[in-house]
C-alpha cells in the first residue's frame, strides 16, 4: 500500500494536487477528486459528520501552515483531534523556546558556528578567465550596466549627462535616436509633408507629444490599430459599413483601438487642410506624420464635421476611432443612411 502511495497521507496529497488527465472530461475529473476525498476520509478513520470532517480539514491545514519540523512531529503521532494537535504543538514549541511563527534554527555540528561573512547578502556570481586575478574581476553590477544613449558603461540613460549629439533630423525634423534600439529608416513621401518613419518612437513620446529637432513638439496619436497590410487588418475583425464623406459614398471602419478619426488622403481637398500635423504610431511599429483636415461625415458610427488625419495608405476610406460622439462597433445607427 505504501509503495503505491495508497495510504491516508497519499490520498490526502492526491486530493490536494490532482490535475485533469489527458482526455479526461469534467465529470470524470470530479468523480476522481471525490474518490480521493472519500479514501482519505476512510483511511483516516474519520466519521462522516460535519464536526469530524471539519476537524480533519482544519488539522491538515494547520500542519501545512506550521513549520516543517513541527508538522513532521505532529504527523508522526497521528493525533485524532484538534485539541490534541494544539497541545502537542504547544509542548513542541515550548521545549525549543520558539513561537509558532518562528522558523527552525539551523543545527551546526559540534561547536561550529557560521562565519560572519557566510551570512552576508549574496552577490551576483562573477565569472572571469582562469588567468585573470580575482581582484581584477571585481566589478559592481552598476559598472556592468550600459547606457543606450551614449553606449558607455557604468550608468543608464536616465542618468546620462552626455550631450544629446546622438540624434539627427529625420525628414520633417522628427528626433530619431541613432542607437540600435531606436534606429529609424525614413522614406521620402510621395506627396506633401507626410513622412513615414519605421522605428520605435514610443519611448520618445511624453504626455501625447513628440519633441522635434527644432525644439517644438507635435501631438501624437497612438493605438492606431489599422495596419497597412489588408490581410492583417481583416484578421482584427473590425466592423466596416457604408457611409458618406462630403456627399461621396465611402466605406467606414469602426476601430476601438484608434484614438481619432482617419481619412484616406485622396478623399480630402487641399482647402480642407488645417495646416496642423500629428504623428501617428501604428501597431506594426511604423509611424507617419500626417496632416489634419476638417471633413463632413455621414456614417452609422459618427456624423458631422470632424477633424481627421489624412493618411495615403489608410486601409479603409474612413476610420472612426474613440472620439466624442462615436457610437460603439456593435451599436451603429443605420437610420442615418436611410435615403442616402
Amino acid at each position: 500500500m505504501k509503495r503505491y502511495d495508497l495510504t491516508e497521507d497519499g490520498y490526502r496529497r492526491k486530493f490536494r494536487i490532482c490535475k485533469p488527465a489527458e482526455g479526461e472530461s469534467p465529470d470524470m475529473f470530479i468523480v476522481r477528486i471525490v474518490t480521493y476525498l472519500n479514501r482519505w476520509i476512510e483511511l483516516s478513520k474519520t466519521d462522516k459528520s460535519y464536526e469530524k470532517l471539519k476537524d480533519l480539514i482544519v488539522r491538515e491545514q494547520f500542519m501545512d501552515a506550521c513549520p516543517e519540523d513541527l508538522a513532521t512531529s505532529l504527523r508522526e503521532k497521528d493525533l485524532p483531534t484538534l485539541e490534541r494537535v494544539a497541545k502537542e504543538a504547544d509542548l513542541f514549541l515550548k521545549a525549543r523556546n520558539r513561537k509558532l511563527g518562528d522558523q527552525p534554527h539551523k543545527v551546526f555540528p559540534g561547536n561550529a558556528r557560521p562565519r560572519i561573512d557566510s551570512v552576508r547578502p549574496l552577490e551576483p556570481e562573477k565569472k572571469f578567465n582562469g588567468g585573470q586575478r580575482a581582484g581584477e574581476a571585481k566589478t559592481s553590477v552598476a559598472d556592468q550596466r550600459s547606457c543606450f544613449k551614449c553606449k558607455k558603461t557604468g550608468h543608464i540613460a536616465r542618468y546620462c549627462t552626455a550631450v544629446d549629439s546622438t540624434t539627427k533630423k529625420a525628414g520633417a525634423g522628427v528626433v530619431v535616436k541613432t542607437t540600435e534600439v531606436n534606429t529609424a529608416k525614413v522614406r521620402k513621401p510621395a506627396e506633401g509633408p507626410t513622412m513615414e518613419v519605421t522605428g520605435d518612437l514610443q519611448s520618445e513620446v511624453e504626455d501625447g507629444m513628440l519633441k522635434l529637432a527644432s525644439g517644438k513638439s507635435v501631438p501624437v496619436m497612438t493605438n492606431y490599430a489599422a495596419l497597412r497590410d489588408p490581410e492583417k487588418t481583416r484578421s482584427l475583425g473590425l466592423p466596416v459599413l457604408k457611409g458618406e464623406i462630403g456627399g461621396r459614398e465611402v466605406y467606414v471602419m469602426r476601430d476601438t483601438g484608434c484614438e481619432g478619426v482617419v481619412v484616406r488622403k485622396q478623399l480630402v481637398d487641399a482647402s480642407q487642410l488645417t495646416g496642423e500635423c500629428c504623428l501617428v504610431l501604428r501597431i506594426d511599429n511604423t509611424a507617419l506624420l500626417a496632416e489634419k483636415a476638417v471633413i463632413s461625415l455621414r456614417t452609422p458610427f459618427l456624423s458631422g464635421e470632424v477633424k481627421a488625419l489624412c493618411i495615403p495608405d489608410a486601409i479603409c476610406n474612413v476610420i472612426v476611432g474613440n472620439v466624442e460622439g462615436a457610437r460603439g462597433p456593435e451599436d451603429p445607427d443605420m437610420s442615418v443612411m436611410m435615403g442616402a
